[in-house]
């Protein structure tokens, strides 16, 4: 049996209902590293999948194989030769900005294809939540593609990119690395974290960073970790471009910026609560925008198998299939 028929049967026996369409456009496309790579059949779904549903698809492969199986989602943004796509939600209107993330916000604004007053940026979080930082990365790419439509943009992740540092070290070919990202005028490397630990490959990709900004490229770095994770990736780039260098702390959000966040989130879903249910959700969400996505997509999954408005009861289930 297939690994997409065992995620339908799984999710069949648990929800008590037919699998949901999303869940029947995954096809498994590899095991990288003891992680099972799935794919969907729409590009543009995987990112929703990625950051939304992933605990669900793991709570169901242990369910059905009594085996703790890391999932991952193939994204259309992982290929260095793609253009990253224009969300429209990624935009700063849509950046909920209070005292702990309005410095990043600030910073995030002055990478501008016209006036560059910082170069390279790098977003943090010294709680080690994701706070936004990709929010405002892709906010900076649609500021750019606005005002120059022809610019080249490149977006990595950060574990590919991890590993193709590997391949091009075993293979001594890292001047590849420069050349890959070197094509495009505005580089985003998100979730760096993935470099901790590892101080020789943090100092290279701060060698590779040094350069690019010397030839004229933009590139902004983030990172779901505190500074002193990174440090010698952000000490090799403080020490040669001390002058451009911009760090900043994207912090977790206060509750009345929580509350409209939600708030903006169901709506933006097309979600049916009542008042209880609202409480509920806002009184167990963790204060970073990923949850709140997942906990709004179990929802839409759980109002359609069930075609009635969310009470308490179903938000608790989402919270739930949501952690």
């Amino acid at each position: 049996m297939g690994i997409e028929h065992i995620l339908l049967s799984a999710a069949k026996n648990m929800l008590q209902q037919p699998a949901p369409n999303w869940m029947s456009d995954l096809h498994a496309r590899a095991w990288v590293d003891g992680t099972l790579v799935l794919e969907p059949s729409f590009p543009f779904e995987a990112e929703k999948v990625q950051f939304t549903m992933i605990p669900l698809l793991e709570q169901l492969l242990y369910q059905a194989t009594g085996c703790v199986i890391p999932v991952s989602i193939c994204s259309m943004v992982e290929d260095e030769n793609e253009t990253p796509p224009n969300y429209d939600q990624y935009t700063f209107d849509r950046f909920e900005v209070d005292d702990s993330n309005k410095f990043a916000c600030a910073a995030a604004r002055a990478v501008h294809p016209y006036i560059r007053s910082y170069n390279p940026v790098l977003f943090y979080s010294a709680t080690g939540q994701p706070c936004g930082k990709t929010h405002l990365m892709f906010s900076v790419a649609n500021t750019w593609l606005a005002e120059q439509p022809a610019a080249r943009l490149l977006y990595r992740r950060g574990s590919p990119l991890y590993h193709e540092i590997v391949e091009c070290m075993a293979e001594e070919r890292i001047l590849d690395i420069y050349q890959s990202l070197s094509q495009a005028d505005l580089i985003m490397l998100d979730d760096i974290h993935v470099f901790i630990g590892h101080d020789e490959m943090q100092r290279l990709l701060a060698d590779v960073v040094v350069e690019l900004c010397n030839e004229g490229k933009e590139v902004m770095i983030a990172a779901s970790c505190p500074l002193q994770d990174i440090a010698a990736l952000d000490s090799s780039i403080c020490r040669d471009l001390i002058d451009n260098y911009m760090v900043a702390d994207i912090g977790m959000l206060g509750r009345s910026a929580i509350i409209k966040l939600l708030n903006r989130k169901i709506d933006a879903w097309n979600l049916y609560l009542d008042d209880e249910a609202m409480q509920v959700i806002s009184d167990h969400v963790t204060n970073w925008p990923v949850h709140i996505d997942c906990i709004c997509r179990a929802l839409r999954i759980l109002q359609q198998l069930h075609n009635r408005s969310g009470d308490a009861e179903m938000a608790l289930k989402a919270i739930q299939l949501a952690n």
